[in-house]
């Protein structure tokens, strides 16, 4: 009865505050768009030198031959502000998409994201860098769950499917689960 009482006094409060209200779940409260760090600025240097470092360090040896001296684009790499375990400042994600011989295989990319600090070294892999059909965008990034450590909200996507993954922290590792 209580239960109902309160339900009714919830939904009416809701309906007085109009159309404009907005109201989110606690885990997508915090989630923020993404703050692009400059390429152009010492910081987008240095991160942007720290990207083409970890991809040389975390790509086997094909997948380095297929990436080659490609240009680190900001099409391909984006780099975005954030506060994450380990003192890292920035999380990058790469999408190199990959030349096809024949037009009709599927699309491929190099494609990864992790961390890096304000020195542009690799804190943590949070998608280990490699040939795969999957691309990643970030969504949104923020403290959902109170831990002082910025969330983030991934769209992985592919050819013909799309979907969502919530990389948090536990003990300084990231843990990632579906949307």
């Amino acid at each position: 009865m209580l239960s109902s009482i309160l339900a009714s006094l919830a939904l009416r409060i809701f309906i007085h505050l109009g159309d404009d209200a907005v109201v989110a779940s606690p885990a997508h409260a915090a989630l923020a768009e993404p703050v692009v760090i400059d390429r152009d600025s010492t910081e987008g240097e240095t991160m942007l030198s720290g990207t083409r470092t970890a991809l040389d360090t975390q790509l086997g040896e094909t997948d380095r031959r297929r990436l080659g001296k490609k240009v680190l684009s900001e099409r391909r790499v984006k780099i975005v502000r954030g506060e994450f375990p380990g003192d890292a400042d920035a999380v990058v994600t790469v999408n190199v998409e990959l030349r096809r011989k024949d037009p009709t295989d599927p699309v491929r990319f190099i494609s990864g994201v992790f961390t890096l600090d304000a020195t542009g070294t690799l804190v943590h892999v949070i998608v280990a860098p490699k040939m795969r059909a999957d691309r990643f965008e970030i969504a949104g990034v923020g403290d959902t769950d109170g831990d002082a450590h910025d969330d983030l909200q991934l769209n992985v996507v592919s050819d013909n499917t799309s979907s969502q993954r919530m990389i948090t922290w536990a003990e300084g590792a990231p843990i990632s689960s579906t949307r």
